[in-house]
C-alpha cells in the first residue's frame, strides 16, 4: 500500500495550466469533510459505487475549466502512480471504510493493478485507455 502524501511535497497544492503566462490552479480542500458531505447525501445508496462516483462527480465541476485530471483509488489495490506529473494534490479519504486516493494533477500515466469498476476506482479528464486495461494516460494540455 503506498502512503505518500504528496500535497506536503507540492508547497501551494497547484497545478500550472497555462506555465507561458504565469496561470495557476490552486486547490485547498479537506477531503474527509468533503466525503462526508456526500456519506451524508447519500445515505439511501449506501453503495461505495456511488459514492465513488459522487467524489468523481464533485472535482469534475471544481477542475472543469483548470485543465486538470483526477484519479480515486481504492488504495486497499494494487496501483501504480509513479508517473502523474504537474501534481497538483493527494489526501486520502475514507468511503464506507476502504481508504481512496485522490489524485489531481496534469499528466502522464496511472495504472491500476486491481479490480476495475467504480468499487475500486473513478478517472476524470482527458485521457486515453484501451479496454480492459488498467493502465490510463493523460496527455499534456497546456
Amino acid at each position: 500500500m503506498h502512503s505518500t502524501r504528496i500535497a506536503d511535497e507540492s508547497p501551494a497544492n497547484s497545478i500550472d495550466i497555462h506555465p507561458e503566462i504565469g496561470a495557476t490552479l490552486s486547490i485547498t480542500l479537506d477531503l474527509n469533510q468533503l466525503a462526508e458531505s456526500i456519506i451524508e447525501k447519500n445515505k439511501s445508496a449506501k453503495k461505495r459505487e456511488a459514492l465513488v462516483h459522487a467524489v468523481i462527480n464533485y472535482f469534475q465541476f471544481v477542475l472543469q475549466k483548470s485543465k486538470g485530471n483526477e484519479i480515486i483509488m481504492n488504495l486497499e489495490q494494487s496501483y501504480d502512480q509513479v508517473g502523474l506529473r504537474d501534481m497538483c494534490m493527494y489526501e486520502t479519504i475514507k468511503i464506507e471504510g476502504i481508504l481512496y486516493g485522490v489524485w489531481i494533477f496534469g499528466h502522464g500515466t496511472f495504472e491500476n493493478k486491481g479490480y476495475g469498476s467504480y468499487l475500486n476506482w473513478g478517472v476524470w479528464g482527458v485521457f486515453d485507455r484501451d479496454e480492459g486495461s488498467g493502465k490510463v494516460s493523460f496527455p499534456k494540455r497546456y
